[in-house]
Parts: C-alpha cells; sequence; structure tokens
C-alpha cells in the first residue's frame, strides 16, 4: 500500500506540473524556466527511468525536440536494462513522437505504435489521452486526418471513462 501511495501521488506532482506549464503556456509564458536541465534519479534508487520519462516529457512539452529525443532514447534504454516495461512504452512513444516532430514521420510512426503497443500490452490506463494525441499528431503529420480524429476519440473516451487526465486538455 505504501508504494502504491508514492506511485500516486507522484502521478498527481507529474500531472499538476504538466497542467502548470500548460497554463503558462496558454498565457504566453515560457513552460519551463531557461535554466530547466534535467535532474538524475540518484543511482540504484531503482526510479531512474521514470525520472529520466518525466522529464522527456516535459523537453517534448517544451517543444525542445532534439533534447526530448536524446532524453526519451536513454529513458527508453535505462528502462530495458532494468526491466521498467511501463516506463518503456512511454519513453518509446515520446521517442516517436519527437522523431516526427524532426521530420522523420515513419520511422516516428513505427516508434510510437512500438511504443502504444507495449503500453497498451500492460493495459496500462496511466498516460492514454497523452499516448493517444502524440499518435494523433503523427498521424496529422503522415496525412492521415480520420485516424488522427480516430486516435483523438479514443483518448478522450479513457479520459471520460477511466478518469485519467495527463494531457487530456491538449
Amino acid at each position: 500500500l505504501g508504494f502504491a501511495v508514492i506511485f500516486a501521488a507522484m502521478f498527481a506532482v507529474i500531472g499538476g506540473l504538466a497542467y502548470k506549464a500548460y497554463q503558462n503556456y496558454a498565457a504566453g509564458k515560457p513552460l519551463v524556466g531557461a535554466g530547466f536541465a534535467p535532474e538524475q534519479a540518484p543511482s540504484g534508487s531503482g526510479f531512474e527511468p521514470q525520472a529520466i520519462t518525466n522529464d522527456t516529457a516535459v523537453l517534448y512539452i517544451r517543444g525542445d525536440m532534439p533534447a526530448a529525443l536524446r532524453c526519451a532514447t536513454e529513458s527508453l534504454e535505462s528502462a530495458r536494462e532494468q526491466g521498467f516495461a511501463t516506463w518503456g512504452g512511454i519513453s518509446q512513444v515520446v521517442r516517436g513522437a519527437a522523431l516526427v516532430k524532426t521530420g522523420q514521420i515513419d520511422e516516428g510512426l513505427t516508434e510510437l505504435g512500438r511504443g502504444m503497443g507495449a503500453h497498451s500490452g500492460m493495459q496500462a490506463n496511466a498516460y492514454q489521452p497523452f499516448v493517444r494525441a502524440l499518435w494523433a499528431e503523427g498521424l496529422l503529420a503522415a496525412g492521415q486526418v480520420a485516424e488522427a480524429l480516430e486516435a483523438l476519440d479514443r483518448g478522450i473516451a479513457i479520459s471520460e471513462t477511466q478518469g485519467e487526465r495527463f494531457y487530456a486538455a491538449e
């Protein structure tokens, strides 16, 4: 129970930070201060993949695609090394989305699809609106408008039925 409470609190903090970043963006303020630098989790703490994944999401939302791509690749490698499938799927999704944003659309869609499969394979509801929104962005970049709208509809449905709100506003 203790781990579950810590895990839930961590997601609440992440969601709150992401929402605050969105509010700053909507108000024309910087999403993250100019001095943002990813923080490394203490070595051996077991939180390395999670910390890197969170930094990856911040960098992506901030629009720093080269840094998001580097961080997502590092996060994916760390998650695989340590056997954290939860973080691996999300890392792979963000890595794919960053590839799409840097013009590598086909490779990015492939990576997004693999990440979605890995994440969904665990029957995870966390991050689903985020995952579906990034998938929709990739599909739009590939000119697949109808499929992108379907992805957004699915993300909204998950948000409404499961109560998952991370990235729902975007």
